[in-house]
């Protein structure tokens, strides 16, 4: 979603143990601010990696300005309604006023030289298997500027290659809410340079 000022966004990942060969398979919900100026962009992310940030990064209180106590008017990361910790105000320059962007979905490293890396997204299914199968984000919700929790009026897909990972909008599930399904097995017989 691009727009905004957003406070904030919610979703239900189902976790999956896909085959990173090597690199890495990312699934989770990016808030930014200044999307379109990278000198002044701004990002928090929360969600799974199939590395479990051995080798990518950091995760909860192991990431510098990450705090796990109680307080107000910051970047909270809940786990089902249970408060994790959160980033506060004061280590952002614009995504203290809001986000512009709000993504879900999934990502891999594609380090494919010959051919697209085998790198499985999400469950390593494409979307079209559905539930059981497929990767999923429901529930999907976003806090707009008067702090209110509102289900997303549409969504925007984008997969970079469609034959290797895809996204399909799911119909309408009151248990799911707004919801999709994304993934893909990566270099295939359907996925291929």
């Amino acid at each position: 979603m691009v727009g905004g000022p957003y406070f904030g966004a919610k979703a239900r990942i189902n976790v999956w143990n896909p085959d990173p060969h090597g690199t890495i398979s990312i699934s989770q919900i990016w808030v930014v601010s200044s999307h379109k100026n990278y000198d002044q962009l701004n990002s928090v992310e929360a969600g799974w990696i199939s590395d479990g940030y051995r080798s990518t990064g950091c995760y909860n209180h192991d990431c510098p300005g990450f705090v796990q106590h109680k307080e107000s008017g910051q970047w909270w990361v809940q786990y089902q309604n249970e408060p994790i910790g959160y980033w506060p105000n004061s280590i952002f320059t614009t995504l203290k006023n809001g986000a512009d962007l709000l993504s879900w979905g999934g990502e891999i490293v594609n380090n494919g030289i010959n051919h697209h890396t085998e790198t499985q997204m999400g469950s390593g299914h494409f979307p079209a298997e559905g539930f059981g199968r497929a990767s999923f984000f429901s529930n999907i919700e976003y806090i707009d500027s008067s702090r209110l929790l509102r289900d997303p009026n549409k969504f925007i897909t984008y997969a970079t290659k469609p034959s290797c990972y895809d996204v399909k909008v799911a119909i309408d599930n009151s248990a799911l809410g707004a919801h999709f399904f994304y993934g893909g097995p990566g270099y295939s017989d359907k996925c291929r340079i």
